[in-house]
């Protein structure tokens, strides 16, 4: 049995949290020390409660379903600029990152959501150390999951023990984690984009200067996704290209650049690059999506579209039922978003 990951998450941040409390005799911590990658090896907790029994248990307990799985392994990079990424594993393609600061033996990361955790830690030689330890008062009942409670009932009942865990107080926890360096780079969306995409489908939806019109309008573009298995092959040299399905036929060529969530597509013999937002993009699956201005009515808008006249009808039934007008709501945006899978 091993615990839920976001145990161990809400675990190592309640563990942060506390790290500033410890002594300050550590030595001090350099920025030079700490710039690089680092890949965590081990990670120990200890929790002292007013019962002895109990105390075993727990650190039995953690000493069975903690440490550190491959794979799983958190890894911290350090910037001399001031700023860090953290990931998950070695494969982890959407990266935490935020900043950090240095005083003495405490080490402050503040992520990009503004949540801050200071740990003390030390560099020596090639490897990392945080730890520290928090007061804790609060029974063991409240504090821990059902796993964990489950886990001291079945311990006890084994041991022909009965303990109310309701009268056991937690009175402390400590922990240490320890990291090596490593020559691990973040995996960037420019090496993950290039290859061949096959297009799955597309999905429209539009932005009316009226709720019920955009509600309306969208209920019907729902019905509009489309599949058309076109590939797209995105080269790294910046270049990419897309090839008909149907036809097998080149139908289209252009650069490509990425920058931040954006994908700038400038297609052969145009001037100006089109923007798509990169929704996800992983070693398997990719959504892109582009956003166009409109400012037409919701009939040019349709029409544009290609679409035949009973369907247009419906639309402004419901339209007229609602007491709106089609020839007159405008449309401020259309949104495409277009799904593809890595093609084989």
């Amino acid at each position: 049995m091993k615990l839920n990951k976001l145990f161990f998450i809400l675990l190592s941040v309640a563990l942060m949290a506390g790290f500033a409390s410890c002594s300050s005799d550590d030595d001090d911590l350099s920025q030079e020390s700490i710039v690089g990658a680092w890949i965590e090896t081990s990670s120990e907790v200890e929790y002292k409660t007013s019962n002895s029994t109990i105390t075993s248990l727990i650190n039995d307990f953690f000493k069975e379903n903690g440490g550190v799985e491959e794979g799983d392994e958190e890894i911290y990079k350090f910037d001399v600029n001031g700023t860090y990424i953290k990931a998950y594993g070695v494969d982890d393609i959407y990266p935490g990152s935020g900043i950090y600061t240095i005083s003495g033996s405490k080490l402050t990361l503040t992520d990009d959501d503004g949540d801050v955790n200071i740990v003390t830690a030390s560099v020596s030689g090639d490897k990392l150390t945080f730890k520290g330890s928090v007061n804790i008062d609060e029974t063991v009942q409240t504090y821990f999951g059902s796993t964990l409670l489950t886990y001291l009932r079945t311990k006890l009942a084994e041991k022909g023990q009965t303990i109310d865990l309701s009268t056991v107080t937690l009175k402390s926890v400590s922990g240490k984690r320890t990291f090596r360096r490593t020559n691990w780079e973040p995996i960037t969306k420019a090496q993950l984009i290039v290859g061949a995409w096959t297009e799955q489908y597309w999905a429209l939806e539009g932005t009316t200067d009226n709720e019920t019109a955009t509600t309306i309008l969208n209920s019907y573009l729902s019905e509009l996704s489309y599949q058309s298995l076109d590939t797209y092959t995105f080269y790294s040299n910046g270049r990419m290209n897309s090839v008909e399905y149907a036809t097998g036929l080149e139908n289209m060529t252009a650069t490509y650049r990425i920058s931040g969530d954006m994908l700038y597509v400038l297609p052969t013999g145009e001037s100006t690059e089109s923007p798509v937002l990169i929704d996800y993009l992983t070693n398997y699956s990719m959504s892109l999506s582009a956003t166009q201005t409109q400012g037409v009515s919701c009939l040019s808008y349709l029409t544009s579209l290609g679409l035949g006249s009973s369907f247009i009808s419906r639309v402004a039934a419901d339209f007229t039922a609602e007491g709106l007008d089609i020839s007159t709501v405008q449309v401020n945006e259309s949104t495409v978003t277009t799904h593809f899978s890595k093609a084989d």
